[in-house]
């Protein structure tokens, strides 16, 4: 009986304290910057190309000065620059530019990943976007995305890069 006695006034608390989690959950509402607006959100994650990929001659030389990695797969990992490219970043907007950017890889040897993450807010209608990215260095063949997207007042629209091409979310 005595379980059942403290359970009651146990129960009361806990529903007292639980009742103003609805009204929180759903008050004060999220106010965008200004309702007037939109935002393009550009933000992603990318690893450039190692500064220096080792030849097949130079993993073979690697691998036999090692003898636990005659018969790994994976040997030509640790040969060479563990260092990377940076990430280049350009986006423009209306065709105008609104930002060029060279993203340096993190890590304590420059060989992470490098980050992206840029909000610019815009008037509430289509808009022409163009974005493009290089991480394998100035020459290499850059990542593109180009469209027309409508930008709702109060809204915005993310794009992100999923490892081979760009996307937008909104």
């Amino acid at each position: 009986m005595k379980i059942l006695g403290l359970s009651i006034p146990a129960i009361v608390i806990l529903c007292l304290a639980a009742a103003p989690i609805p009204y929180f959950a759903t008050e004060p509402r999220y106010a965008f910057r200004h309702r007037d607006e939109a935002a393009l959100v550009v933000s992603f994650k990318q690893t450039g190309k190692r500064l220096h990929e080792c030849t097949q001659e130079e993993k073979a030389l690697y691998v036999g000065k090692i003898k636990n990695l005659k018969h790994s797969t994976n040997a030509g990992i640790q040969c060479g620059s563990r260092r990377r490219h940076s990430v280049d970043v350009t986006v423009a907007i209306d065709g105008n530019a609104v930002l060029a950017r060279k993203i340096a890889p993190s890590g304590w040897q420059g060989d992470s990943a490098a980050f992206v993450f840029q909000r610019f807010y815009l008037t509430p209608s289509t808009h022409r976007i163009e974005l493009t990215m290089r991480d394998g260095g100035p020459d290499s063949p850059p990542y593109a995305y180009s469209g027309d997207i409508h930008f709702e007042s109060g809204k915005q629209v993310v794009i992100d890069f999923n490892g081979s091409e760009f996307q937008a979310h909104s």
